[in-house]
């Protein structure tokens, strides 16, 4: 399946805090890795993990916690870097390697078969969309404001690269993923030298 572009909002915060997880969300993320692989995303794996209270709207409630947990990955390992001294390309390639480290793929396989299908589509639009701006906000871009389309446009573009990677991802059999990490390192620099190329052209066409 493929991820569908969502409609980012117009006003984005600086800064997103990701909130940590509490014991007990972290103990339920757990439990759902040790199930969901083989049973798939049902109702009823909640109910007897008693996930209610944590999760009253069952299933999305779920799968939205595990993006949580994935997202604060990114943070632990944005602390762990030479931050100042990384260009945006390459903290952005950072941050989404250490999400697929800390990602459990057999989980991810079965929630993006539960999503596929086109009555789910908000409910993955919505989760995707909050990671790519998480991941954007700990970036710390500063050429573009949030409010600016810019900022809106490298998102999306974001989240299309994520998503093809992420297929990539889930066949990879390479160690710590170092196949996928060159698959999506290729993705940036294409799409570094597109932006240069179309950025020099509208340069050309505007003094011409």
């Amino acid at each position: 399946p493929t991820l569908p572009g969502p409609n980012f909002p117009k006003t984005l915060p600086i800064m997103t805090l990701i909130k940590p997880l509490s014991t007990e969300e972290n103990s339920l993320v757990q439990n759902l890795y040790l199930s969901v692989p083989f049973d798939g995303w049902h109702e009823h794996t909640l109910s007897i993990l008693n996930a209610q209270k944590i999760c009253p709207d069952g299933i999305p409630d779920a799968l939205a916690l595990i993006a949580q947990k994935n997202d604060i990955a990114m943070e632990v390992a944005k602390n762990k870097l030479p931050w100042k001294t990384m260009g945006t390309t390459l903290r952005i390639q950072k941050l989404i390697e250490a999400r697929f480290l800390a990602s459990h793929k057999e989980t991810e396989r079965q929630s993006l078969i539960w999503l596929a299908l086109p009555s789910r589509k908000h409910i993955l639009s919505r989760i995707a969309a909050s990671s790519v701006d998480r991941l954007w906000n700990l970036a710390e871009d500063t050429s573009s404001t949030p409010q600016e389309n810019s900022a809106q446009s490298k998102r999306k573009i974001s989240l299309a690269i994520l998503s093809v990677t992420t297929l990539f991802w889930l066949q990879d059999t390479s160690h710590r993923y170092q196949k996928t990490f060159q698959f999506l390192e290729r993705r940036l620099e294409e799409h570094a030298l597109f932006s240069k190329t179309l950025k020099r052209f509208k340069s050309f066409a505007s003094s011409s």
